[in-house]
């Protein structure tokens, strides 16, 4: 029954990998080495698709920027961040199972023999694979910071993972020694590979430099960052609107409001984040001759004329938009653009902190000169704020600049951009500086810089990192040594044991061999996928 099972399993194998029928032994031939070529470039594709896939993994946190880029640069707005991604996990997926499939031949000595529709397949998931990572290199370079951020916080645990797969592998690495002997290869050559392979894995974590592997004790871990809504819930309803800021105060408790201010034609600051007013408004409707002037080019009254909702739900720029409920759409489509007072008395009323850019009009405005001392005069005179009460400074990525409101947070913070490493968020708590990082929206990203002290985040997603109260992971160095130990002893005794085993194994098979043979008897043996034996020996 279990010979059956075997030849069944084989049978199912061998007609996905290359869509043929299963050989019986007598009719086996060795895999050609062009076939172990195609298995080596699918391994070699396996670790390309498995990189791009890390990669848009880790990079997930600006996706929404992304999006925007392209919509500046096509003025067409569509998830073209969720479509690499689609693409990298489809690509990831399908060599991975050729991978499984070609391991399963060798598992059951079958010989590799790869269709030639998964050989086409194979080198398109390369080219797609190599072409997108190019892509990201050329034009959205800002995204490859993520990878190593990713690989702080998960480094500890992937190296375990890491281990784990070469401590399995071990089985097939033993096996094979024997079918390399055969060919005249030294068995020392050929394990030196697998083993220092093992020994980088095992000595690893000296270099690993995490976060949240913390000196101090669990009572001691830093508080849980602030949370400033990045243009209010902004996943959740339209940006920058009453309600969207609204629901992330009142709903979400969120700590405070990052938003951003312009100034309009006849000088009134107002609360926008584009430079132009087409991906937020009707304003191709309301203004269809002059709609794609800058946004500050339109006087209040006007910008108070236009529909600053609906197009949420009917653009979905994020996944929750494709959840609106009608009463929503009705609510949403009430929504206008604010006035910088506005926005104050909306989050002042509730004791909330206020962290907003003020960007500048283009040149040929009346306030091109004035609109910074404009805006400080309606903060200081029309909202009545003491100068004491808030503070302002150039911005490091453009020529706007940064405003925190102190009333109700008299910290005194950096604004920095989520590429800072956890270091620099240390040693500026050293000093007595807070740092508030944007744009956070990941959860692993949250806990990464929560680890590493920051005191406050700027994120799009108020409504689910405001239900994370506590670390996922913490260890203290003394823990982290003591848990890399004993999982690499115990990975280096297994993989001892199985060599020993094989290899004992292979000398008596090797005995066995040499005993038929030399009284002239016949002799079967069990078909190895890689090695080189004719066909004719497998005969009876």
């Amino acid at each position: 029954m279990g010979g059956g099972c075997s030849r069944c399993c084989a049978g199912w194998v061998t007609c996905c990998y290359g869509c043929r029928k299963r050989q019986s032994y007598t009719q086996k031939m060795s895999t050609k080495t062009a076939e172990r070529v195609w298995f080596c470039v699918m391994a070699f594709t396996f670790l390309a698709t498995l990189f791009d896939m890390f990669l848009w993994v880790s990079s997930d946190n600006d996706a929404d920027s992304v999006n925007a880029g392209f919509w500046k640069s096509t003025g067409v707005w569509f998830p073209f961040y969720f479509t690499f991604q689609i693409i990298s996990y489809v690509t990831f997926g399908y060599i991975m199972l050729l991978m499984i499939f070609g391991f399963l031949h060798m598992i059951l000595s079958e010989r590799l023999q790869l269709h030639m529709l998964h050989k086409i397949g194979v080198v398109m998931s390369l080219v797609m694979t190599i072409t997108l990572i190019v892509f990201v290199s050329i034009r959205l370079r800002h995204l490859w910071h993520f990878v190593p951020e990713l690989l702080q916080y998960i480094g500890p645990f992937l190296q375990l993972v890491a281990v784990t797969v070469m401590t399995l592998l071990s089985w097939f690495v033993a096996g094979g020694l024997g079918t390399l002997q055969r060919r005249g290869i030294p068995i020392r050559d050929a394990s030196f590979w697998y083993f220092l392979v093992l020994i980088v894995l095992y000595i690893t974590p000296i270099f690993i430099k995490s976060p949240c592997i913390m000196t101090q004790h669990h009572e001691d871990n830093p508080h849980k960052p602030l949370l400033f809504a990045h243009k209010g819930a902004e996943e959740i309803a339209p940006e920058n609107t009453n309600i969207s800021f609204m629901i992330a105060l009142d709903d979400y408790e969120a700590h405070g409001i990052e938003s951003d201010v312009r100034i309009s034609f006849d000088g009134i600051p107002y609360v926008f984040h584009d430079e132009i007013l087409t991906r937020t408004t009707n304003a191709i409707d309301v203004f269809p001759e002059n709609y794609r002037q800058p946004a500050d080019m339109f006087t209040m009254d006007e910008l108070r004329e236009l529909d600053a909702g609906s197009w949420f739900a009917r653009k979905k720029p994020f996944l929750t938009a494709w959840f609106v409920s009608d009463e929503e759409k009705e609510e949403f489509s009430q929504q206008g653009i604010l006035s910088m007072v506005e926005m104050f008395n909306i989050v002042l009323a509730r004791k909330k902190s206020l962290l907003f850019d003020v960007r500048p009009p283009p040149s040929e405005h009346p306030y091109a000169t004035s609109w910074l001392n404009t805006t400080i005069d309606v903060i200081t005179k029309e909202i009545g704020l003491d100068p004491s009460e808030f503070t302002y400074w150039p911005a490091p990525n453009g020529p706007h600049y940064v405003f925190f409101i102190q009333l109700y947070d008299n910290r005194t913070i950096q604004n920095v951009y989520n590429d800072i490493a956890f270091q620099s968020v240390r040693t500026a708590l050293e000093n007595n500086v807070t740092t508030n990082v944007w744009t956070v929206n990941e959860a692993w990203l949250f806990q990464y810089y929560w680890c590493a002290g920051a005191g406050s985040v700027t994120t799009s997603s108020v409504h689910t990192l405001s239900g994370h109260n506590s670390l996922v992971w913490q260890l203290t160095p003394t823990h982290y040594l003591i848990m890399w130990i004993l999982f690499d002893v115990a990975s280096l005794i297994w993989v001892i044991v199985v060599f020993v085993i094989q290899i004992t194994l292979h000398r008596r098979q090797g005995r066995r061999l040499t005993r038929h043979t030399s009284d002239g008897s016949a002799y079967n043996y069990q078909f190895v996928a890689m090695s080189d034996k004719p066909s004719d020996m497998y005969a009876s």
